[in-house]
């Protein structure tokens, strides 16, 4: 009899540790997989630059930005919400977007322009950058930047060009540039302009061909490239798919604990009835 009772001891233990190992083994899976480490983060850097192209001071203006995911599921810098991640810069400064982070290797594209729809006095620069951000598994990122799709650029900037004040005086030929005039004081015109009465010109009577003159450039004239043609970017590869990213919880930790634990529970308790009644008996 105490042979019998001994194996039926040794077999309980033998089933409880096994069940205690199974319950590490689950929970070091899913502690692995809940909080899986980085491999990777990119910073993104904003320039605004102001030029005033006047003889007048130029006002202090701040200028909305938005970055857009183009990849699903990509990663976004704290503070976005699902229209992407707005933010403001004032006067000439930059802003550092903070760290995106990355769990998974591949290629995410994002979209940067300026969204200020209007500011007094300005020409806003509405170009467009697109954003590569390549993660491997060796967690190397890097960033490729785009400017208008096409063009590639080491950095980001937006230049805005101040080029006419609200109630100064503007040049006939192109209402978007000032005419000059030298100030008494800085920033200040000595006197108020009068503009000249234009010139009038004797009409032929019978011009042999009419001149053509050229079409005056336009208040959004786009400014010429500053970076010289790249060569062709070579054709993106197919973006990888990246975890969904914000809070996960540990439900499913608990819940397999809970059963293992119960299942040892009710094991042990059934040995231990069966041998007592055995010894009643």
């Amino acid at each position: 009899m105490d042979k019998i009772i001994n194996k039926k001891r040794a077999a309980s233990r033998r089933v409880l540790a096994t069940g205690l190992a199974l319950a590490c083994l689950l929970s070091t899976l899913l502690i692995t997989t809940v909080h899986a480490t980085n491999i990777g983060q990119a910073t993104i850097t904003v320039e605004q630059i102001l030029i005033n192209d006047t003889v007048y001071t130029m006002p202090w203006t701040t200028f909305t930005y938005q970055l857009i995911p183009e990849t699903i599921d990509a990663p976004m810098p704290y503070g976005s919400n699902s229209n992407g991640y707005t933010f403001t810069i004032s006067g000439a400064s930059n802003v550092n977007l903070g760290s995106i982070s990355f769990s998974s290797p591949g290629i995410f594209v994002y979209t940067l322009r300026c969204t200020t729809g209007s500011a007094s006095g300005f020409t806003i620069d509405r170009r467009v950058y697109t954003i590569e951000v390549h993660v491997t598994n060796e967690s190397q990122v890097t960033v490729i930047v785009y400017a208008n799709g096409d063009v590639k650029v080491p950095g980001i900037y937006f230049k805005h060009i101040y080029r006419m004040h609200p109630s100064g005086p503007t040049n006939p030929t192109n209402p978007n540039r000032p005419i000059y005039i030298p100030p008494s004081e800085p920033n200040l015109p000595s006197e108020p302009y009068t503009p000249h009465e234009p010139e009038i010109l004797e009409v032929p009577d019978a011009p042999s061909e009419p001149t053509i003159l050229p079409e005056p450039s336009g208040p959004n004239e786009h400014e010429p490239n500053e970076y010289e043609t790249p060569d062709t970017p070579s054709q993106p590869s197919t973006p990888g798919d990246s975890p969904k990213t914000g809070d996960f919880s540990n439900r499913s930790f608990w819940i397999v604990s809970f059963a293992i634990a119960s299942t040892l529970l009710a094991l042990i308790i059934l040995l231990n009835w069966k041998h007592r009644r055995r010894s009643n008996h």
